[in-house]
């Protein structure tokens, strides 16, 4: 269901809003009567159409608590949500723009409408799916390039103070490094390394939106060789940190000389070369056998996703003339999604 709301103070009172029929917004109790006629598992999806949005909160305890028992399964917001320790418990899905410690007077706006939400605007009846890891992974990944380019920002800026200031100097033999100006980059060149790592991590994750294999997400290729591929580059990395470190410390570059040629030679071979012959020799010629157990892993769980999982399957003579009413009544009803509300 959509639904669109306002927290804030700036329309005046007794207001006329949007709806099936002439409601002022003093008493506003008519959308629970749409929510319930809605098929289940019901969302509903809230706009705040204030031009700060979230300025009080409308997902609390309180109404999460008659949104279930209006039979929803979660809401979606661009507004604000609080109570969390307490939501948490119910077990009732939450998507918000953000959190907040305050309440305010929410007017409903209109309802059963399109809504804006994130940038996406949702048809009523539309179905909704989202994730903890669909919406967090993108941002983690934005912090790890943020983080990895403010390091190298940081190595660079090292570097061109010590030029200047003759701690590393060009001799006609080659640079010299001063002690304190070798331990320092050392240093960041290891916390370089702890970031790869991190990056390497989190590719695994994203191996989950692979679009290699013959469906999207994960396949073959991506879990008996790109895999086990990032866990030893994982490894390396932390290992090369760890050498770096200690080589700055110690003022030894042969451990971290070693380590680094080992970590480029499997990240040149294991990221692209050895992905490549496995998909081209082994899953190629005899891709739906090799694909199989990911294919039906992916049509399992969107099954699941879509809520197709709970229906039955029942045979109809093709012999017989059967009708739309007749269906309906033998027929249990589709899992539907989305409901929607406009918020001032």
């Amino acid at each position: 269901m959509s639904l669109k709301i306002s927290s804030g103070c700036r329309v005046r009172p007794g207001r006329t809003i949007t709806a099936p029929g002439p409601v002022t917004d003093t008493e506003r109790t008519d959308w629970w009567n749409h929510v319930t006629g809605l098929p289940e598992p019901r969302v509903v999806i809230m706009q705040d159409i204030d031009s700060d949005p979230g300025a009080g909160a409308f997902l609390s305890e309180v109404h999460v608590s008659i949104l279930q028992a209006m039979g929803c399964a979660g809401a979606v917001t661009n507004g604000a949500a609080r109570d969390i320790p307490a939501i948490e418990k119910t077990g009732f899905q939450v998507f918000a723009g953000r959190l907040t410690f305050s309440r305010a007077y929410i007017r409903i706006v209109e309802f059963g409408t399109p809504v804006k939400v994130g940038g996406l605007t949702i048809q009523p009846g539309e179905l909704i799916h989202g994730d903890r890891h669909g919406n967090g992974l993108p941002f983690v990944l934005f912090l790890s390039h943020l983080a990895m380019a403010t390091l190298i920002a940081c190595i660079l800026t090292a570097v061109f103070v010590y030029l200047v200031e003759g701690g590393v100097t060009i001799t006609p033999r080659g640079p010299r490094v001063s002690r304190v100006a070798s331990a320092h980059l050392m240093i960041l060149g290891g916390l370089f390394f702890v970031l790869m790592a991190w990056s390497c991590r989190l590719s695994m994750y994203d191996l989950l939106y692979s679009p290699r294999g013959t469906v999207f997400g994960a396949g073959y290729t991506d879990i008996a060789a790109t895999l086990p591929v990032l866990k030893l580059l994982l490894v390396l990395c932390l290992l090369t940190a760890l050498a770096m470190i200690f080589g700055g410390l110690q003022n030894r570059w042969k451990p971290a000389l070693l380590s680094f040629g080992a970590l480029i030679l499997v990240w040149i071979v294991g990221g692209s070369i050895y992905p490549e012959i496995i998909q081209r020799f082994i899953v190629a010629p005899n891709e739906l056998d090799k694909e199989r157990p990911y294919i039906a892993r992916s049509i399992e769980f969107t099954r699941k996703a879509y809520a197709l999982d709970r229906f039955d399957e029942r045979e109809f003579s093709a012999t017989e003339n059967y009708r739309w009413p007749i269906i309906a009544k033998t027929t249990p009803p589709c899992a539907t999604c989305a409901c929607g509300i406009t918020i001032r």
